[in-house]
Formats: C-alpha cells, structure tokens, sequence
C-alpha cells in the first residue's frame, strides 16, 4: 500500500506545482519518477505518470513533449485504444496526418 500512497503523492505534488505555474518543475518531479518506474519495469506506474505528464506538457503548449509521454505510454501500453487515439490526436495536432491515422485506426 505504500508504494501506491508513493504513486499518488507524486501526482499530487506535481499537479500542484502545476496549479502554482510552475509547470517546469513538475515535468522534472514526475520525469524523475518515470525513470524509477521504468528501471523497476513498474508498466502501469510508467503509463499512469507519462499520461500524467502528456497533460501538464500540454498545458504548456509543448507538442513535442507531449508526442514523447504519450509514445512513453504507447511502450508501456502498446494495445490501449486510449493511448493509441491521444497519440494519433497529438500526431494530429502536429501535422502528421497519415501517422495521426494510422493510430487512430489501430485504436479501434
């Protein structure tokens, strides 16, 4: 239960620096935290984050950091119809229509 009390302070601890515009610092807290989710092979704590991440990043404006947490969840989650289609979005958004398509078919 610890663990999953870990998982949590850390999405409520970067979210709030979020809230305070402080958005670099919370991609740094949680970039650090992926890292240990993925040399512990921890899948759904890499995607949980990375998706957590994909949406602060995207506050920011950030496309390309965006497309990088969502690929991230991709690798972890390879058959989820969500994360394909967020990718395919993103992919979208970037111009990248035939690659945005390609996902968006793949997710359903």
């Amino acid at each position: 239960m610890a663990a999953i009390d870990h998982l949590r302070r850390v999405i409520d601890q970067s979210s709030e620096l979020s809230k305070q515009g402080n958005n670099p610092k919370a991609l740094e807290l949680l970039d650090d935290e992926i890292a240990r989710a993925v040399r512990e092979s921890r899948g759904i704590w890499t995607s949980t984050l990375s998706r957590h991440a994909s949406a602060i990043a995207d506050q920011m404006g950030d496309l390309g950091l965006v497309r990088r947490y969502r690929e991230l969840c991709l690798a972890h989650d390879p058959d989820n119809p969500l994360t394909l289609l967020s990718l395919a979005e993103v992919l979208d958004r970037q111009g990248e229509d035939t690659l945005a398509k390609e996902y968006a078919v793949k997710s359903y």
